[in-house]
């Protein structure tokens, strides 16, 4: 038989805070380890903070690209363009 491991203190911070990937990057586990601690953390509570949580990210991102403009991510890329290409001469 398989141990089966403990769910971790700080299990719900990191889901709330990346969902699903970031609990399988951070502990190494797969689907049936995940779904047994959202279960034992409560299932409907810890999901309705994720979405409350991916909602709050969603709004934050959706301000600060009104903030940006066109021009503003077109320059930053053709900026970045030139100085990966100039990098890549010094280094030849």
């Amino acid at each position: 038989m398989v141990a089966r491991l403990p769910k971790p203190e700080d299990f719900r911070r990191v889901y709330v805070a990346g969902g699903w990937s970031a609990v399988r990057a951070r502990y190494g586990v797969g689907t049936p380890t995940i779904t047994r601690w959202i279960n034992e953390e409560g299932r409907d509570g810890l999901l309705a903070d994720r979405a409350e949580e991916v909602a709050r990210t969603l709004a934050a991102l959706k301000g600060f690209h009104r903030q940006l403009s066109t021009a503003d991510f077109a320059g930053d890329t053709l900026r970045r363009i030139k100085a990966g290409a100039a990098a890549k001469r010094i280094a030849a």
